[in-house]
């Protein structure tokens, strides 16, 4: 979408004119921008292709925001453009991250209606299962709607270098792992990495960019330690809101599993070893 282009999306859902328009680089998965209109500031991402994206990402948002304040306000979403509030990025410091370990753990505290989500959505680029799950454990949610589904992906795009033995023991390894696990079901973002959260004006943490779901806060918690982990004072303060389950370290490759196929199917051959490696570790 051209800047001019935008402009007129940009009039057109919210009947006000620009004053200016800059574009952001970083880790969007689509073009992203600053808008300035009048004394008022906007972040608005845009989309050339026939894709609902944007508007399950403000499912996503809109979700999230039932259960916590860590999410800037949506303005506007549809096929073509999303606007959200923009939040002024600051330098974080300790206030941050305390607070956003803190206010993460009262969030994943609440208590949804089932494994999953009302409808499918994204995360990044790719497809996420959500629905028709309702009737089954955190196990076979996690193997049949995370693993397999992605594994499944991998298949059809013939990328598949795992071998049917493989994948028949991985399923035995994440069906023992999982199967006295009985996580509570927590609102979860469910792609929360670095690129992901941001510091506002006054250490103000925001969360954005989700792949919501229901499902174990752990996930959560491993995501965060995919790319580099969080500060220290986040898990701190994480713990002593709401402390994790010992096991947690065991579960979290699993759950970090997902996020390497994921990143398989988007980017390709350079996630190939990351995943092996993690099966390789699972299946002993």
């Amino acid at each position: 979408m051209t800047p001019t282009t935008l402009e007129a999306e940009f009039s057109k859902v919210l009947g006000r004119s620009i004053d200016g328009i800059k574009k952001l680089s970083g880790g969007c998965s689509y073009p992203a921008f600053v808008v300035n209109s009048g004394n008022q500031r906007f972040f608005v991402k845009t989309n050339d292709k026939d894709s609902d994206v944007f508007l399950k990402e403000s499912e996503g948002l809109l979700a999230l925001e039932k259960w916590t304040s860590l999410v800037p306000e949506l303005i506007h979403a549809d096929q073509k453009i999303l606007i959200l509030e923009y939040i002024e990025p600051q330098a974080p410091t300790s206030k941050f991250w305390k607070q956003l370990g803190t206010e993460l753990a009262q969030m994943h505290n609440a208590s949804g209606p089932g494994f999953g989500f009302e409808s499918d959505n994204f995360i990044g680029l790719s497809e996420q299962k959500n629905t028709g799950s309702d009737t089954m454990s955190w196990a076979d949610f996690f193997w049949q709607n995370r693993i397999l589904f992605k594994l499944n992906q991998l298949k059809q795009q013939g990328r598949l270098s795992e071998s049917e033995k493989r994948i028949e023991e991985l399923k035995s390894a994440t069906m023992d792992l999982l199967k006295d696990h009985n996580p509570k079901v927590s609102p979860v973002h469910g792609d929360l990495w670095n690129g992901n959260i941001i510091c506002g004006p006054n250490q103000k943490p925001y969360i954005v960019d989700p792949a919501f779901y229901y499902g174990d806060r752990e996930t959560d918690l491993a995501m965060t330690e995919c790319f580099g982990g969080f500060d220290p004072l986040f898990y701190e303060s994480y713990q002593a809101e709401s402390p994790l389950d010992p096991n947690y370290q065991t579960r979290k490759h699993l759950y970090n599993l997902y996020h390497m196929l994921n990143h398989q199917v988007i980017f390709g051959a350079q996630y190939k070893a990351p995943v092996s490696h993690i099966i390789d570790q699972l299946i002993g």
